[in-house]
C-alpha cells in the first residue's frame, strides 16, 4: 500500500497511451529477455476500467527495474502455448496475427480469463506446474443479490467531492430518504481517477451498487433516473454533476452482477522450459468496491512485483525464485482480504436494520476496548485500514481481538457463577 500514491501517478501519466509495437532487447550473451502483458479491450463498462493503466504501469515498472527486459501487450484474442522453447503467445487484432516467445508472462486479461483456462489445461498436461493449481477458491460474499453499474460524472462532481488530486482513490456515499441513514437505498463509490487528457482528467467514475430488486434498475428514461437520484441526494442538484449524455449511457449499458469474491489457489507457475507465469489483478482475485476491488488490489500486485524485481534476475532458476517470492508474499494478503470481505460485506451493502445495528454495536464495543486496552484490543476491521498495515496483519488483529473478547466473556461467566452460585442454578 505504501507504493500506491506513486503507482496512481504512473497510471494517470499513462492513461490511454497505447503501443502495440513488438520490441525485444538482446543481452550481450545473445539471450532475448521479454515480459508479455496481455489483456482484451475494456470497452464493456465494469469495475475493471483501469486494466489498461495497470498494464502500462506493470510494463514501465518492470522495465525500470530490469532494463534488459522488453514487453509486449495488445488487444485481441490470445492463445498461449507452452513447450520446451518457452511460452509462445499469439494475438489476433484487426485480422492480423502476431506470434512471439517470452520467458515470463504476466496475465491480466479480466475476470473471465481465457489465459487462466489455458493455464489449467497446460497444467493437466504437465506443461506448467504451480503450488496449488489454477482453480478458484469459491467464497460466498454473504451479501444479497446485488447489481452494479458505473457512470462518468462531470467535472463539477470532481470539484465538489474529490478535489484533492493527491488522494485520487475511492469515496463512499450513502443516499438516504428523509436524511435518515437507516432509510438509505444507495451505496455508491466514486473514483477520483483521471481518465485522460483535458476535461477527461477532471472527471470521476461512480459505481452504483444496489439490490437487484431496487426500482432504479427498472428506470428506462433519463428523467426518471434523475428523479430517483435527486430524492436520495436532496442537497445536491444531480443534473449539475452528471450530464445528460452519461445518464443515457448509464441507462443503455447492462448491469453487472456483484459476483461472490474468489481467488486463485495459485497466482504463479513455471513451465517445463523454466519460463514463468504471474497472474495479477482481477484475474487472480475479485473483491467488493469497498474493500479493494480491481484497482486497489491490482495496484498492490504491481507494488509487490516492483519490490521483488528490485533484485537482478538472470537465468531460469532466477525466474523460478521470483515466482516463489511473489506467490509467498502476495497470497498471504489476498487470502486475508478474502476473509475481510466475507466478514465485512454482510454489513456494508443493502442489509436489514438488525444486521446493521449488530455491526454498529460490534464496532463501538471494539473501539471502546481498544481505548481501554491499547495494544491488546483493536478496532473493527474497517477502523484499521492504514497504509502501513498489511491485510494479513489487519485480520490477525481482528481475530486476536475476537478471541480475547470470547475468552473474557467466558471467564466473566465462570466468575459470576462462582460468586453468585444461586443465580445460575
Amino acid at each position: 500500500m505504501s507504493q500506491l500514491p506513486n503507482l496512481l501517478e504512473s497510471l494517470r501519466a499513462k492513461a490511454y497511451y497505447l503501443n502495440d509495437e513488438h520490441k525485444q532487447v538482446v543481452d550481450e550473451d545473445g539471450t532475448v529477455r521479454r515480459i508479455s502483458i496481455a489483456f482484451p479491450s475494456p470497452d464493456e463498462p465494469n469495475m475493471t476500467f483501469t486494466r489498461p493503466w495497470l498494464a502500462h504501469t506493470l510494463r514501465d515498472h518492470v522495465q525500470h527495474q530490469c532494463p534488459s527486459v522488453s514487453s509486449f501487450y495488445g488487444y485481441g484474442a490470445l492463445q498461449v502455448q507452452f513447450n520446451d522453447d518457452g511460452i509462445l503467445v499469439q494475438t489476433f487484432a484487426d485480422g492480423s496475427k502476431r506470434s512471439f516467445r517470452t520467458n515470463m508472462l504476466l496475465v491480466c486479461d479480466g475476470g473471465s480469463s481465457s489465459s487462466v483456462h489455458q493455464l489449467r489445461v497446460a497444467e493437466e498436461e504437465g506443461l506448467v506446474t504451480s503450488t496449488s493449481g489454477f482453480t478458484y477458491i469459491a467464497k460466498s460474499s454473504a451479501s444479497p443479490p446485488l447489481h452494479r453499474k458505473t457512470i462518468m460524472t462531470s467535472p463539477e462532481f470532481t470539484e465538489r467531492f474529490c478535489p484533492d488530486e493527491s488522494h485520487p482513490g475511492r469515496i463512499n456515499f450513502f443516499g438516504a430518504t428523509k436524511d435518515t441513514p437507516h432509510n438509505r437505498v444507495f451505496n455508491i463509490t466514486a473514483y477520483r481517477v483521471p481518465l485522460g487528457p483535458g476535461e477527461l482528467g477532471e472527471r470521476s467514475m461512480v459505481s452504483v451498487v444496489l439490490h437487484k430488486n431496487r426500482s432504479l434498475w427498472g428506470v428506462d428514461n433519463a428523467q426518471g433516473l434523475c428523479d430517483i437520484a435527486q430524492e436520495n441526494f436532496p442537497h445536491t442538484i444531480v443534473t449539475d454533476i452528471i450530464d445528460e449524455y452519461n445518464v443515457k449511457e448509464f441507462l443503455r449499458t447492462r448491469t453487472s452482477n456483484y459476483r461472490p469474491i474468489r481467488v486463485l489457489r495459485s497466482v504463479t507457475g513455471t513451465t517445463t522450459s523454466g519460463s514463468g507465469v504471474i497472474v495479477m489483478g482481477d484475474v487472480a482475485h475479485s473483491f467488493s468496491p469497498e474493500l479493494g476491488q480491481g484497482f486497489s488490489a491490482a495496484s498492490e500486485d504491481v507494488g509487490i512485483l516492483r519490490v521483488i524485481l528490485s533484485d537482478p534476475y538472470d537465468g531460469k532458476q532466477a525466474i523460478k525464485t521470483l515466482m516463489q517470492r511473489y506467490e509467498k508474499q502476495r497470497m498471504a494478503d489476498v487470502r486475508a482480504l478474502v476473509r475481510i470481505h466475507m466478514h465485512g460485506a454482510t454489513y456494508l451493502l443493502d442489509q436489514n436494520k438488525t444486521m446493521e445495528k449488530l455491526s454498529i454495536n460490534n464496532a463501538k464495543m471494539r473501539a471502546v476496548l481498544s481505548r481501554w486496552f491499547p495494544g491488546s484490543m483493536f478496532n473493527a476491521i474497517r477502523g484499521q485500514m492504514f497504509q502501513d498495515l498489511s491485510y494479513a496483519e489487519i485480520l490477525r488483529r481482528a481475530d486476536l481481538t475476537t478471541a480475547r473478547i470470547w475468552v473474557s466473556l467466558a471467564f466473566t461467566g465462570l466468575l459470576l457463577s462462582y460468586l453468585t452460585p444461586g443465580v445460575f442454578r
